[in-house]
């Protein structure tokens, strides 16, 4: 795909080429500051156990990445729930801990010291530019936030969380138009109703949670998952 005139070959198989990465740093694929390029693209991988971010020069070359895991909160039995702001915390930190990775890679490559014969072209070679965050998320997950305070109203509501299990028997067996729209969802998304589906978990923290009702009755809630919540 072409992205601001860089022509970037497709990922193909990609996650059986990546290697596994912890909290350090990784190592440096280049040799000296020539082959190390200032023109980046960062991938932020917000999945359910951990967060990571992964930097990736314009042949999709890895440049540096780091993890980091977050806390799972259970409430209760079959409810699973993460904390927003933890997840965001996370996110920022990585992303502005590998950039400054790999810039100061790059200050610290010995074919430097010839670059700094000119103070201009030391500077310019010594920057990078990042052109591009792509997001992979939890998929599922649901947040729900004041827009004007930009604080969770509640926790995040995880994928696999089953309290919504209610709702999807309500519809099954209590509405008179649930078998057709149960068969309806199959038909359009090839997916059984399950309590896997956002739409539901933002119905049970409506009905269920004082703050997030109260917030969208006078306008101020946002509801989304967790790409949404990291965009905004």
């Amino acid at each position: 795909f072409s992205l601001r005139g860089f022509q970037y070959p497709l990922l193909r198989q990609r996650r059986q080429t990546l290697p596994v990465f912890s909290s350090r740093l990784s190592a440096s694929p280049y040799t000296s500051l020539v082959d190390m390029p200032r023109d980046i693209i960062a991938s932020i991988d917000q999945g359910t156990q951990s967060s990571r971010v992964i930097l990736f020069d314009k042949k999709t070359r890895i440049v540096t990445a780091r993890h980091q895991e977050h806390k799972q909160i259970h409430p209760q039995s079959g409810w699973v729930e993460h904390d927003p702001m933890e997840i965001l915390g996370n996110v920022r930190r990585l992303l502005h801990d590998s950039v400054i990775h790999y810039k100061h890679m790059r200050e610290k490559s010995p074919s430097l010291t010839l670059l700094r014969q000119n103070s201009k072209a030391s500077t310019e070679a010594t920057g990078i530019e990042l052109h591009a965050i792509g997001i992979a998320n939890q998929r599922e997950t649901v947040v729900a936030w004041d827009k004007t305070t930009g604080k969770p109203l509640h926790n995040a509501i995880v994928w696999l969380d089953t309290r919504t299990q209610s709702l999807v028997d309500d519809f099954k067996q209590n509405s008179a138009k649930g078998a057709g729209l149960v068969e309806f969802l199959r038909e359009k998304t090839g997916l059984p109703l399950a309590t896997y589906f956002s739409a539901l978990k933002m119905k049970w923290l409506i009905d269920n949670c004082a703050e997030v009702k109260k917030a969208v009755e006078e306008g101020r809630c946002c509801l989304g998952t967790i790409d949404t919540w990291l965009l905004w």
